[in-house]
């Protein structure tokens, strides 16, 4: 088993992140592992928060709240680039993955792009969390232990108010990725492999 990598060079920013400049949370993704109905609420809930929903599985009339802007985007589908996600990504300082326990692994490329951009990730804490090893609560990443979502409202709450926390969180999930989830780490494995 070899983990998702990803082209830093592509999904990175030519500048340090202004956290206090970005004004949005941003949930992309069509994973059949996501919380729809959660992500919603989150942000219907939080009326204060702008949210961008990038994804093809939630309906405009299933949203109910104007500080919500929906975009359908699909990863096998043109309607927007990759170029167009990088720009919503800086323009967020929270980028949030509720899932589904489950033991597949789940969100782990949107959370390294997101990382990668400097952008910090709050995640369910599954069973399935695809790496414990160098992914760490409160480090490098947020883990949303328990699934309600009075968890999420108090951690998005909580980081809101806290620049220095997403700051640090924010340089070290650079960091982390650079160092261990670049495409030429795969790249040098697969060699390995077939050079075996």
């Amino acid at each position: 088993y070899m983990p998702f990598e990803l082209n830093k060079e592509f999904w990175q920013i030519n500048h340090l992140p202004n956290l206090k400049s970005r004004k949005n949370i941003l949930f992309i993704g069509n994973d059949g592992n996501r919380e729809y109905q959660k992500v919603v609420k989150i942000a219907e809930r939080l009326k204060d928060f702008n949210f961008i929903f990038i994804t093809q599985n939630i309906n405009e009339r299933d949203i109910n709240s104007d500080n919500i802007k929906l975009i359908g985007g699909h990863w096998n589908k043109s309607d927007l680039t990759d170029r167009d996600i990088i720009e919503y990504y800086d323009s967020s300082y929270i980028c949030i993955i509720p899932i589904k326990n489950s033991l597949q692994p789940s969100g782990q490329s949107v959370a390294l792009q997101a990382m990668s951009m400097g952008v910090p990730v709050i995640i369910s804490d599954t069973e399935g969390f695809w790496d414990r090893n160098n992914l760490k609560n409160d480090k490098n990443i947020f883990l949303v232990k328990n699934f309600g979502t009075e968890d999420w409202f108090k951690k998005i709450i909580d980081l809101t108010n806290d620049k220095e926390i997403l700051s640090k969180n924010s340089y070290e999930s650079q960091k982390v990725v650079r160092e261990f989830y670049d495409k030429d780490i795969l790249i040098n494995r697969l060699n390995e492999l077939v050079n075996s």
